[in-house]
């Protein structure tokens, strides 16, 4: 499930090792899943500064979709809007499954929620998106 950017930790470069990266990124996913947001976003980005592209633009669409929920929580309906449009972006390039992860349900309830406010609505803070694993027998992206 977790990606495949590969270095050594090297001292001297401060890059760290992928026992270390895939740590962090599962860490952020529950942190996702448990919508604490801004952890989430906190460990996907010290991923994110040592990741190549295009998985760098993959980490930054997660990254900006958590920081959207964060903004949301904060009542700060208009930089939730704007990170949501952000983070649809960069995901939209990826395949449903990227990473070992079910996409295409976290880009659609995205839709959902860009739509809703579009149109003057607060979308049920309920509805926010969990990170499902992908592969076999993994469950897709469901709403709590």
């Amino acid at each position: 499930m977790m990606f495949r950017p590969e270095s050594e930790d090297d001292p001297h470069t401060g890059h760290m090792d992928q026992d270390k990266r895939d740590r962090l990124f599962q860490q952020g996913l529950e942190a996702f899943n448990s919508a604490h947001f801004f952890e989430a976003h906190e460990h996907w980005e010290e991923i994110w500064l040592e990741t190549p592209v295009p998985d760098k633009t993959f980490l930054q669409g997660l990254i900006q979709v958590a920081a959207a929920f964060h903004h949301y929580t904060r009542q700060n309906r208009r930089g939730a809007r704007r990170l949501l449009e952000a983070g649809l972006a960069k995901l939209e390039p990826f395949p449903v499954t990227h990473w070992g992860l079910e996409i295409a349900p976290l880009r659609e309830c995205v839709r959902r929620w860009l739509a809703a406010v579009a149109v003057g609505h607060a979308p049920d803070p309920d509805s926010i998106p969990r990170i499902q694993s992908g592969g076999s027998g993994g469950a897709s992206s469901k709403t709590k």
